[in-house]
């Protein structure tokens, strides 16, 4: 069985810089973003970059976004509302 991967520069709200942090966590498409979670994702890249102040919002809602096509600043409520809860037990 062939799986097609989705690389991560032609997704929506996938940056250089975001790219480059996922790939450093080893998510190179947007399938194994998908399989591994937007939360787990943060939080390993957050532990690689311990020293950056890395906004959470803008990570958990860019790549979000990415795996529903949808831009950050257009994620349905109810998503935002979920993604800010895991900020906050975060915090």
């Amino acid at each position: 069985m062939i799986v097609e991967r989705t690389e991560l520069s032609t997704l929506v709200n996938i940056g250089t810089t975001i790219e480059k942090r996922l790939n450093d966590i080893g998510i190179y498409s947007r399938e194994e973003l998908e399989k591994m979670g937007v939360v787990e994702a943060w939080r390993r890249i957050r532990h690689r970059y311990p020293k950056q102040n890395l906004s959470a919002r803008y990570y958990l809602f860019s790549m979000q976004g990415a795996l529903i096509d949808v831009r950050r600043t257009q994620l349905p409520p109810h998503i935002r509302n979920q993604l800010k809860t895991v900020v906050h037990a975060y915090n």
